[in-house]
């Protein structure tokens, strides 16, 4: 007879790999192998509510993901573009946000540098050339805008740290 894991029955065999993790010190948590859950209610994908009693005998995955498919993940993320007249780089970093905004949410605002809101965003985010990014209204970087590096920190549950340049790799 096997364990019993949430309720289900399973082979002892499918808990050799948490045996393997035990022994380099990672945690499975609790209540933990071989016990049963608590009866708590879930939100079901199929609009209300489930319990998971209700599911008692049958095999049961609970997927608890902190990722790129959690809600504040996907909730679009402000973006701020300080730009000037006649910029190639500001153009590029304009094409560089229409790419990834049209992957994922994101609330673009263009600022000019020459307006008094402009000046004050930069000095505040310590933007000395055009482009500058604000992310969240964080100092994200100023100069060529790096895809690569943008789509990074917008996987992050952060903004990434303040830079004042963008020369990372493309």
């Amino acid at each position: 007879m096997g364990d019993v894991l949430f309720g289900t029955t399973l082979p002892a065999s499918f808990f050799g790999r948490f045996a393997q993790s035990k022994a380099v010190g990672y945690d499975v948590g609790s209540p933990g192998i071989g016990t049963t859950a608590p009866g708590f209610p879930l939100a079901s994908s199929a609009g209300g509510t489930t319990s998971l009693p209700a599911w008692k005998g049958k095999t049961v995955l609970l997927y608890f993901q902190e990722g790129l498919t959690c809600q504040p993940c996907w909730a679009a993320r402000e973006t701020t573009l300080l730009t000037q007249a006649d910029c190639a780089r500001c153009a590029h970093a304009k094409e560089v946000l229409a790419e990834v905004g049209a992957d994922r949410p994101l609330t673009i605002t263009e600022i000019d540098l020459g307006s008094d809101e402009g000046r004050r965003l930069a000095v505040e985010a310590g933007v000395f050339f055009a482009p500058g990014v604000l992310l969240d209204g964080r100092p994200f970087g100023s100069g060529r805008l790096s895809e690569r590096r943008l789509r990074r920190a917008l996987n992050s549950a952060e903004p990434s740290a303040s830079r004042t340049s963008d020369r990372s790799s493309p």
